[in-house]
């Protein structure tokens, strides 16, 4: 979530710097960000996926297939969809 506020407030930064440079304020105020978590790391090669996923049961086969395929995050991502979020006529 501090990813989106921060992009934010950069966009309103930028907005008012503008502003400023146009003498339509009369002063920038400072916009202290967020700090934001560190970048993910670490990735499964295919053929360390598939011995990771052959230790697990079938269902929780079929959440990391979804993480892994789509680079959805398991907790977050995968295992808050309910039936209702799949059309499987439509595919999506």
């Amino acid at each position: 979530m501090d990813l989106f506020i921060n992009r934010e407030l950069s966009l309103l930064g930028t907005m008012l710097r503008l502003a400023g440079r146009r003498r339509k304020v009369l002063h920038v105020p400072p916009l202290p960000l967020l700090k934001e978590a560190a970048p993910r790391a670490g990735f499964f090669e295919a053929d360390q996926f598939a011995a990771v996923r052959r230790q697990l049961r079938p269902d929780r086969q079929l959440a990391v297939d979804l993480a892994y395929t789509y680079g959805w995050r398991v907790g977050d991502e995968v295992l808050t969809l309910e039936r209702r979020h799949v059309d499987l006529d439509a595919g999506t």
